[in-house]
């Protein structure tokens, strides 16, 4: 008997299978708040994308280190606890994976976002009997002590 080899697929989280931009903009928002620091921006949607302390340089240029790192610093206490519940999935995403899983299909999530919370997210949509396994941006960083993997190197990091 002869046993087909079925193709993997190779998911980003944010943005692809997940919005996780409503509980990113709160959890910047409360940052800020908490720091003492004012933003005029409230909604982050059109910011998000690069690593928070990028993304704070470009949004809020007039920001000291000391202050981006301190807004870095509550922001991610805030959204491991509190803003990584507000992701949801795309419409059709459940299905799609459910799909590809019924077929045999390995399926594999490489991200930019930090393991833990990669993780919690997947855990949160109850993605886990889908997926075969899950790369955060810090995951290789601690495997192969890289500084700054991209996400190729975490598809490679799967596939090996």
């Amino acid at each position: 008997m002869r046993t087909e080899w079925k193709q993997p697929f190779y998911f980003d989280l944010d943005g692809t299978l997940v919005d996780s931009a409503g509980g990113i903009s709160t959890s910047i928002n409360h940052a800020i708040d908490a720091v003492g620091c004012s933003s005029p921006i409230r909604d982050w949607r059109a910011f998000i994308g690069p690593p928070l302390n990028r993304m704070l340089r470009h949004a809020l240029p007039a920001l000291s280190d000391a202050s981006v790192a301190e807004i870095t610093k509550a922001f991610r206490t805030h959204y491991d606890t509190v803003g990584l519940f507000e992701t949801v999935l795309y419409p059709g995403v459940m299905q799609t994976l459910a799909s590809l899983a019924d077929r045999g299909h390995p399926i594999f999530i490489a991200t930019n976002k930090p393991q833990f919370a990669a993780e919690a997210i997947v855990r949160h949509l109850e993605l886990w009997p889908f997926i075969s396994r899950v790369v955060g941006g810090d995951f290789i960083v601690k495997a192969r002590d890289q500084q700054k993997p991209s996400k190729a190197d975490r598809v490679e990091f799967l596939v090996a």
